[in-house]
């Protein structure tokens, strides 16, 4: 037979079902209500055993959780399936059995060493150094020792770089706001500068008030326009020839807007223009 006899046909592969992918999250976590029984420990131990020596992670994971049912109470079997997410960078995971463990066993140094490293590489630097230190309560470790040191040299690089960061950007704000009032101050000068060719030295030239009216007469778009000649207020109030008229001598001089300040009549017209440039 050839060798291309004896290799399957490409539709008979087609045909074989793929091999389901393993949904982590749904793994039993046991029921720590659940007696236990001595005569099952040296099987579970064996299971554990294995799952450390398996290549494949997921069967590791697989075979770790039928001894956690078998032992939902023991440390050991919680701690040594945190270990196996850990390694393959399920770190939520890892903590959750790890917590888990500590939840039914109590505080053990291997839970808090796990999940000090999850926190440590999810960069939970605070409560990495917390479960690293309450380990060292329990138990001695070199290598606890300097990771604590190696995470405060993190906090301080991340600290600088935040302080760096702010202080650029204040200094950033302050030079786009010093650079604002500029600015205003120089477009401030070239209006009193246009004002007094056009009008004068009359100080009521200077007043807010008109300074306002000169800067929207001067900046009215076509969209303002538009928007004026549709107002029904202001067109109404146009129709009259006394608010024409007092409009004109405002638009003279806008001192005199105070004298029609009781006229509600006129002050409700003069507002809609006045509301444009708001």
């Amino acid at each position: 037979m050839s060798d291309s006899d004896s290799m399957p046909e490409l539709e008979d592969l087609a045909g074989l079902p793929d091999t389901p992918v393993l949904d982590r999250r749904q793994l039993p976590i046991g029921d720590p209500s659940k007696t236990f029984d001595e005569a099952l420990l040296n099987s579970a131990l064996e299971m554990r055993q294995q799952a450390l020596q398996m290549q494949d992670v997921d069967q590791a994971l697989v075979k770790i959780s039928t001894a956690i049912e078998m032992f939902p109470a023991s440390a050991i079997f919680l701690n040594t399936r945190a270990q196996l997410f850990l390694q393959d960078g399920d770190f939520q995971l890892a903590l959750r059995d790890c917590a888990l463990s500590i939840e039914r066993a109590g505080p053990s140094f291997k839970s808090l060493k796990l999940m000090g490293k999850c926190n440590d590489i999810l960069m939970e630097y605070g409560q990495a150094i917390a479960c690293f230190k309450q380990a060292l309560q329990l138990e001695n470790d070199e290598e606890i020792t300097e990771i604590i040191k190696i995470i405060y040299g993190k906090i301080k690089r991340q600290d600088d770089k935040q302080r760096a960061f702010e202080e650029a950007y204040a200094e950033k704000k302050q030079a786009t706001e010093e650079a604002e009032r500029t600015r205003e101050k120089s477009n401030q000068e070239k209006m009193n500068e246009e004002v007094k060719r056009n009008y004068g030295d009359n100080p009521v030239y200077q007043t807010p008030l008109f300074q306002n009216l000169f800067k929207a007469a001067n900046n009215m778009d076509d969209k303002q326009a538009e928007k004026l000649s549709q107002n029904q207020i202001l067109q109404q109030a146009l129709s009259d020839p006394e608010f024409e008229l007092k409009l004109q001598e405002v638009a003279r001089d806008p001192s005199a807007a105070a004298k029609y300040s009781s006229d509600k009549g006129f002050m409700a017209a003069f507002s809609q223009i006045l509301g444009q440039f708001k």
